[in-house]
């Protein structure tokens, strides 16, 4: 970017960390150091990171909205499947939510299928959304896995996991494609 970058992390302590401490002390604990490092920092841009279950989304688009009143831009990840647990919610509980994840600056989301579900149920704009796939850059992590299977027999892919969009399966599928078009590559998925 041509730009010095500071990156602060902010890490929610984990169950053995805090100990009997309640949550909501927690939250308290967790938006005074977000108030400090911004302050102290002059903070351009906050990214959280937040599973979809109510308690914690709720915590998260509250620090986001303190974020935003401090003047930041925000970023809201979402580490799962939104769209397994929304529909469950009651339409108070559905607008609220809506209306605070679409005043964040962007919403990553790791598979197409989230995406397409928040836009289509009109969580979000569809301006703000980004896809970013969890992955393995394979040239850096494992350059040579073809290269050193057995040469008599078919490259066996195993997958675990639901089968679905959320985790996926189409790109796996598309990789296994581009893979059966190298000559010699027999291919098995199980």
């Amino acid at each position: 970017l041509g730009q010095r970058v500071r990156i602060v992390h902010l890490a929610i302590p984990d169950r053995n960390q805090r100990g009997r401490i309640p949550r909501p002390l927690i939250t308290m604990w967790l938006l005074l150091r977000l108030i400090y490092t911004i302050v102290r920092y002059q903070v351009d841009v906050v990214h959280f990171f937040t599973p979809c279950h109510r308690r914690a989304l709720y915590e998260k688009l509250v620090l986001a909205m303190v974020a935003r009143g401090a003047g930041c831009k925000t970023i809201l990840n979402f580490r799962n499947a939104l769209d397994r647990w929304f529909c469950h919610w009651s339409p108070w509980q559905q607008r609220v939510v809506a209306m605070l994840v679409r005043s964040n600056t962007v919403v990553l989301c790791q598979y197409r299928g989230l995406a397409h579900y928040l836009t289509q149920q009109r969580i979000v704009h569809p301006r703000q959304v980004r896809v970013l796939p969890n992955g393995l850059l394979p040239n850096e992590v494992a350059p040579n896995w073809l290269a050193d299977r057995r040469a008599d027999g078919p490259v066996q892919i195993v997958f675990l996991g639901a089968v679905g969009y959320r985790k996926g399966v189409d790109q796996l599928i598309e990789a296994a494609a581009l893979l059966t078009q190298r000559p010699g590559t027999p291919l098995v998925v199980a």
